[in-house]
């Protein structure tokens, strides 16, 4: 078992924000030459979100491929997107060396959305209590 993530915040927030590095994943172990080195990215973690997602600008920056096509399914209603294969490495060290995740549009604050398809694979923990907010996962 690794030591788990924690996210500590002076306040009772309302969206856990938190930094990761994003790489192409490789393929049967095989590594890109022109694979970038990993890159940071700030993610949201979202329960809601049934799959991971990364900006356009993560995928420009990294220069992916396309892994297929998918629907991206959200409160604006359905569309189509392309897909991505991606490598995640957690701030505690944590790999998640294969992720397939929707492209969309991005957000001023953050440029992946960690999704059920990560959480699910560990125990996600926030604690609100004494007027601030506690963030943990581990493996």
């Amino acid at each position: 078992m690794s030591r788990p993530l924690k996210a500590e915040f002076g306040c009772v927030v309302c969206a856990v924000i938190t930094e990761v590095m994003v790489r192409r994943a490789t393929v049967s172990g095989v590594v890109y030459d022109t694979a970038p080195a990993d890159i940071p990215v700030r993610a949201l973690w979202d329960t809601g979100a049934g799959m991971s997602v990364i900006s356009a600008k993560i995928v420009e920056k990294l220069a992916l491929s396309s892994a297929g096509n998918g629907t991206l399914v959200g409160i604006g209603g359905a569309m189509p997107t392309e897909l991505y294969d991606i490598s995640v490495t957690l701030p505690n060290k944590v790999i998640f060396p294969l992720i397939r995740a929707a492209e969309w549009e991005g957000h001023r604050n953050y440029d992946m959305l960690i999704g059920m398809d990560v959480i699910s694979r560990g125990r996600f923990v926030i604690d609100n209590c004494a007027g601030k907010t506690v963030f943990t996962f581990d493996i």
